[in-house]
């Protein structure tokens, strides 16, 4: 049973024939092989890296024989919660931006829009034209367990953000 649908708009995509932008649903969907239940998975992908199967595959062994494909579940269940702090970071030629943000999220609650600038990140000033610098503050963002300060658009507006559970999937 999902308890809880997430929807966000912003950046969804980039390939290499430019950006897509639009609105993103995410719901928990169930697998089904007989008596066989596979648990859902949420798992979100960087633009630095994508990491979409690497959850899939902590959790359940995939097995290909001929033409059959054979699922057998570890000893650990998944989690069962997409956990974010609302929005995504992204990087163009000058620096770092929102690219996605979800619905009714705390960040969309406390005025975040899509194309927002990101002018620091706990008090490290983002440098334009340092990429790798850029890159290690998103990773920071994503990775951190503990809120994270923005300053957003213009000196000293700070904005303080959570991990907060996006969309939850109950069993039930």
């Amino acid at each position: 049973m999902v308890t809880k649908k997430a929807e966000g708009n912003g950046l969804i995509a980039t390939t290499a024939f430019g950006t897509e932008e639009g609105t993103t649903y995410a719901i928990g969907l169930e697998m089904n092989k007989g008596k066989n239940v596979l648990q859902p998975f949420i798992s979100e992908v960087l633009f630095l890296k994508s990491n979409m199967g690497s959850e899939w595959l902590a959790y359940y062994h995939t097995i290909i024989s001929g033409n059959k494909l054979y699922f057998k579940k570890n000893k650990v269940d998944l989690e069962q919660k997409f956990v974010s702090k609302g929005i995504k970071v992204n990087i163009d030629e000058k620096g770092l931006y929102v690219s996605f943000i979800w619905n009714n999220s705390e960040a969309q609650q406390k005025g975040i829009k899509v194309g927002d600038r990101i002018l620091s990140l706990n008090k490290q000033t983002v440098n334009p034209e340092n990429k790798q610098q850029q890159e290690n503050l998103i990773e920071e963002f994503v990775n951190s367990e503990q809120s994270v300060s923005l300053e957003i658009n213009k000196k000293g507006n700070v904005i303080q953000l959570n991990n907060e559970i996006i969309l939850y999937i109950s069993n039930l």
